[in-house]
């Protein structure tokens, strides 16, 4: 017997469109809080499919883009303490 795993989006509000199934409920509404991405890995020796990779180097990516829109408000925070009388007259 072989184990998968499976990675996926999850956000705090709905905003993925479900895709609709044959059988079973699919629950109520057309958007749901999670995106299945694809396997990461298994111990049948299968790979990581390459939409997983495209969504880690995303998130990668978005988790450097945030670090540097905080360290350029900590910048900006800085500066107004320092230089408060050239911020003001900009």
């Amino acid at each position: 017997m072989h184990t998968f795993v499976y990675a996926k989006w999850q956000a705090k509000e709905a905003i993925f469109r479900r895709n609709p199934k044959k059988r079973s409920r699919r629950g109520s509404g057309d958007f749901t809080k999670n995106k299945h991405i694809g396997r990461v890995g298994s111990s049948s020796g299968l790979g990581m499919d390459l939409s997983v990779v495209d969504a880690y180097q995303a998130w990668e990516n978005r988790q450097k883009l945030e670090a540097i829109e905080k360290a350029l408000a900590d910048v900006e925070t800085t500066l107004e303490k320092v230089m408060p009388l050239i911020f003001r007259k900009a």
